[in-house]
């Protein structure tokens, strides 16, 4: 994981060093004067008074009110409110997976979109001996591979899959398109030996008003017991669980407001 520091050495570019002090002051409990940024992110303090010009304008940093030094802006405070959003659907998932996983006899997981990668919250295993873990916060780091990944593919942008696609450049334009559109149409994914080997994934997204990607819900088992009969009993199952996560998180957010 990144931080100040390890982010500051790691090259020259302005934007690095904009953030550099960013993460500096994000990591200290109190308040910081520009002076002592400056020095945590070895920079000059007029070079650093640059920094803080461009997020004091982007309202990720501001003054504190008795002029002790900068701490956080608005801008953070709203983009942590996100952040922490996006956990809350784990904590509101976690009745509906367990649920999933009663019914199916088989892990289920919930993940969600994160900068160009999918990142699992919430993880229940199956019961049986042989079994598929995956911990939380694991990142997978490909939209294309995997079914709890490519289920939210209908549901991002052509520009985000182009992007997959010039990082992922074993994969065809033309396949991934039509597997797209194919599970737009089916409302999942299924998956076999695209994570790991020997393990079948069949998910769902989570959407919320308006159609709004919220994340994808999934079961994973050994591709052994993942019969066509069973396939299409979790593909079943996997999209009402979709639904009733999708439809607790709405409730949720109307409570709220």
């Amino acid at each position: 994981m990144l931080n100040a520091a390890s982010l500051s050495s790691r090259s020259d570019q302005t934007a690095d060093k904009v953030l550099s002090a960013l993460l500096h002051l994000a990591e200290s409990s109190s308040p910081l004067s520009a002076r002592e940024i400056a020095a945590g992110i070895s920079r000059p303090l007029s070079t650093t008074y640059r920094y803080l010009s461009v997020l004091r304008e982007w309202e990720l940093i501001a003054e504190n009110l008795d002029g002790s030094g900068f701490v956080l802006g608005p801008r953070c405070m709203s983009l942590g409110h996100t952040f922490m959003q996006q956990f809350e659907l784990g904590r509101l998932s976690l009745p509906v997976l367990q649920d999933l996983v009663n019914q199916t006899g088989e892990t289920a997981l919930l993940l969600i979109p994160m900068s160009g990668q999918v990142i699992c919250v919430e993880s229940i295993e199956s019961p049986k001996p042989l079994r598929y873990a995956f911990q939380k916060g694991v990142l997978i780091r490909s939209v294309l591979r995997g079914a709890s990944a490519k289920a939210m593919l209908p549901y991002i942008s052509d520009l985000s899959v182009y992007e997959a696609l010039r990082l992922d450049s074993d994969l065809h334009e033309a396949d991934v398109f039509s597997e797209r559109e194919r599970i737009r149409t089916q409302g999942y994914a299924i998956s076999e030996n695209e994570v790991d080997s020997g393990v079948v994934e069949i998910a769902a997204a989570i959407l919320g008003r308006g159609g709004n990607l919220m994340g994808a819900v999934s079961v994973v088992s050994p591709a052994f017991r993942a019969s066509t009969e069973k396939r299409e009993s979790c593909a079943a199952r996997v999209k009402e669980a979709a639904a009733q996560i999708g439809l607790l998180a709405q409730h949720a957010k109307d409570q709220q407001s």
